[in-house]
C-alpha cells in the first residue's frame, strides 16, 4: 500500500513520499544521538591546531617609537619654566626641522609668537631658550647650521671630560 504524503508544500504542488520513509524519520528519537548537549563532542573537534597551547602563546610586545619632537618636548618639560617661557620654547621646539636644526631667524620666531600666539617676546628671551634648547639630546640639536652644530656637539664632548687635550684647539675654531 501506498501512501501518500505531503511533506513539503511549495505553492500548490504536493510531493510524495513513494516508499514511506517520511514515517520512520518521524519515529526517530534524537535522544539516542544527544546527550547533556556538546558533552560527547570528540575532543579532537574543539581543539584548535594552529596555535600552541595557552599556556604558550607569546604576544610579541608592540614597538612605541618617541618622535624627535616628542622626545625635545619631554626634555623640554624637565626645564622648570614659567608658563610664558613654556610656550616661546614651545615655538622654538616646533621650529626645528627633521634635520635638528633651526633654520628660523630670531626676529621671525618673535615675529610669529606675537602674531599667532599674542605673546610678547624679545629677541633675548627667545636667544637664551634657544642657548637652553642646544644642550638637549642629541648633541647639536637646534643649530642653525653645520659649524654651529658641530660646534655644540664638541662643547658637549669637552663638558663630559672624554676629549680635554683638545681644548686649546676647539677655542681657535
Amino acid at each position: 500500500k501506498r501512501q501518500r504524503r505531503s511533506l513539503l508544500k511549495r505553492g500548490e504542488e504536493e510531493y510524495d513520499d513513494p516508499d514511506g520513509s517520511q514515517d520512520d524519520y518521524d519515529n526517530i528519537d534524537v535522544s539516542d544521538y544527544v546527550q547533556n548537549g556538546d558533552d560527547d563532542i570528540a575532543d579532537y573537534k574543539m581543539r584548535d591546531d594552529n596555535y600552541p597551547d595557552d599556556e604558550d602563546r607569546k604576544t610579541a610586545p608592540h614597538k612605541t617609537e618617541t618622535s624627535f619632537y616628542e622626545m625635545l618636548l619631554d626634555q623640554l618639560g624637565l626645564l622648570k619654566l614659567d608658563e610664558k617661557h613654556q610656550k616661546i620654547a614651545e615655538q622654538i621646539v616646533g621650529s626645528i626641522d627633521e634635520d635638528g636644526y633651526l633654520r628660523r631667524e630670531t626676529t621671525a620666531i618673535v615675529d610669529d609668537l606675537a602674531f599667532r600666539q599674542n605673546i610678547s617676546a624679545s629677541a633675548e628671551e627667545v636667544e637664551e631658550l634657544i642657548k637652553k634648547i642646544q644642550l638637549f639630546d642629541p648633541p647639536g640639536v637646534a643649530a642653525r647650521n653645520l659649524q654651529e652644530c658641530l660646534l655644540l656637539q664638541l662643547y658637549r664632548k669637552l663638558r663630559s671630560g672624554l676629549i680635554p687635550h683638545n681644548r686649546a684647539r676647539i677655542q681657535f675654531l
